[in-house]
């Protein structure tokens, strides 16, 4: 893992703008494989600075290369990278109600023998066995 005073301002942008987008500091740690104390650094380092850094990094990529890139250009690859702004919502996938449903129906098979299994029609047509 790089140091903070080892990463170049694309890194740092693409740090930075995960961080805007949302994302926690160790979602980007992990996607970016730095330290989740680079992470912090960098992000503490760019709120205190007056630059706003996806515009640095397209006018410094314009200061010395042949070609353009605009701010656009550079938002997209940070979602292409797999930055994104939303946020998945945790959704239970059991109600309170359906567990006790389940709990129940579960205590009420728990002395089942496997001949009293073997009668039951299975939807995805597995045998029960010995």
């Amino acid at each position: 893992m790089a140091d903070n005073e080892n990463l170049s301002e694309f890194e740092r942008g693409v740090i930075f703008g995960a961080r805007e987008r949302g994302h926690s500091i160790s979602e980007v740690a992990m996607k970016s494989g730095f330290s989740p104390t680079t992470i912090s650094r960098v992000y503490r380092e760019y709120l205190e600075s007056d630059v706003q850094p996806i515009r640095k990094i397209a006018a410094d990529f314009n200061a010395w290369s042949s070609t353009s890139v605009t701010v656009q250009a550079i938002q997209r690859n940070i979602i292409d990278m797999g930055f994104r702004s939303r946020r998945p919502t945790h959704v239970s996938l059991l109600t309170a109600w359906y567990k006790v449903l389940r709990l129940t129906w579960g205590r009420q098979h728990l002395h089942w023998t496997v001949i009293d299994w073997k009668h039951v029609a299975w939807p995805d047509k597995s045998l029960v066995s010995n």
